[in-house]
């Protein structure tokens, strides 16, 4: 538990906010990003592929 205490204590410390606000919070900052870019993503591409295949089904139908 002294570790947990002695790592707080650093993080109050000028080294310890610089270290925060100059690598962790941009680090995590641009994961959220990238997970949150994925997310539109993947769900743009679902909704092209589901309308291209109802375009080629109604094609298919239009066909006959």
């Amino acid at each position: 538990m002294q570790w947990w205490n002695d790592l707080l204590d650093w993080l109050r410390t000028d080294d310890g906010w610089r270290l925060i606000t100059g690598a962790a919070l941009p680090f995590f900052a641009i994961l959220v990003a990238g997970i949150i870019g994925a997310l539109i993503g993947r769900g743009s591409t679902r909704r092209l592929i589901k309308q291209r295949e109802h375009e080629s089904r109604a094609s298919a139908v239009g066909a006959r």
